[in-house]
């Protein structure tokens, strides 16, 4: 996998909603989800976006395209967004071929694993071991999974658990990290 992949392609948003089997439209403006209005921290920074546009999914549904600082260059963070429940769906794309974002009540074309599967198998798979103190999947990076239970959601790294606070602070947390690297 290389970047020149990316160029090709028109930039990581236009690659990896590619690989979801869709197409970005960057003449089209975006509007926030509605869900963000309540969770202010992720609507700020989602906010900082130096592009939007709409990204149409092979599954037929529509989501907001956020580019730092745009959403062509090979360096760009993109970052999709969509209503979902229990809060809304996102997705690191331009950590393709990685699959990263915050799961909801459904996977998303096998990119992201549903937020009730098993988070043994899922935790066995990107870090080697299960997931101490069970809990709901709440996030997945390359190198963590994040469980949320009792109010709060947890990193687990496959050595140690971490506590990320409040799903909304989590979120934010989440988010920002994703927008900024």
């Amino acid at each position: 996998f290389r970047w020149s992949c990316f160029q090709r392609f028109g930039g990581p948003a236009l690659f990896a909603s590619a690989a979801l089997g869709g197409t970005v439209d960057r003449e089209r403006w975006a509007a926030l989800p509605d869900s963000l209005d309540r969770l202010a921290a992720t609507r700020d920074v989602l906010l900082t976006a130096g592009e939007r546009g709409v990204a149409r999914l092979g599954d037929g549904e529509e989501a907001v395209a956020f580019g730092f600082p745009d959403l062509l260059r090979p360096g760009s963070k993109v970052l999709l967004v969509r209503e979902a429940e229990p809060r809304p769906e996102v997705i690191a794309l331009h950590r393709h071929p990685r699959r990263v974002g915050l799961v909801t009540e459904r996977p998303t074309r096998e990119w992201l694993p549903g937020r009730d599967w098993d988070p043994d198998p899922v935790a066995e798979r990107l870090v080697g071991r299960p997931a101490p103190g069970g809990g709901t999947l709440f996030a997945v990076e390359a190198d963590a999974v994040y469980l949320e239970r009792g109010g709060r959601v947890f990193r687990w790294d496959g050595r140690r658990e971490r506590d990320e606070g409040t799903p909304s602070q989590a979120m934010a947390s989440l988010v920002l990290r994703w927008a900024s690297r």
